[in-house]
């Protein structure tokens, strides 16, 4: 059914609450036993599994080598790249540690467009 709100905002939250369910869901599969130190570790680990290819990068930060959404992201650069954002921050709540972590759009050639800052 139709809600009349914009195709990019039903997406992102779609997009969103996905993450935040695979998030949960690997929190809740470690048991709770990830310390906070790790929590980078627990959320590249979940991006890994699904095809991202996280590296850490200088500056404190992690790129994402893959995009798993490329060829669409070639005919709707702006509305998957929002997704792509939308559905990684998902993880990092879902995963609900996360102080360190910050998710942000950064596009450059031959990467995902989303890069997470480590605070």
């Amino acid at each position: 059914m139709p809600s009349g709100r914009p195709v990019a905002d039903c997406l992102g939250a779609a997009a969103h609450a996905a993450g935040c369910r695979i998030g949960e869901r690997s929190h809740r599969d470690s048991a709770g036993q990830t310390p906070d130190e790790d929590e980078i570790d627990a959320v590249t680990g979940v991006l890994a599994r699904h095809a991202y290819e996280p590296r850490f990068s200088p500056g404190d930060e992690v790129a994402l080598v893959n995009c798993p959404f490329h060829r669409l992201a070639e005919q709707e650069r702006l509305l998957v790249c929002g997704m792509n954002l939308d559905f990684v921050n998902g993880i990092i709540d879902g995963i609900g540690r996360s102080r360190r972590l910050t998710g942000r759009l950064a596009p450059e050639r031959g990467y995902c467009c989303v890069r997470l800052t480590v605070t």
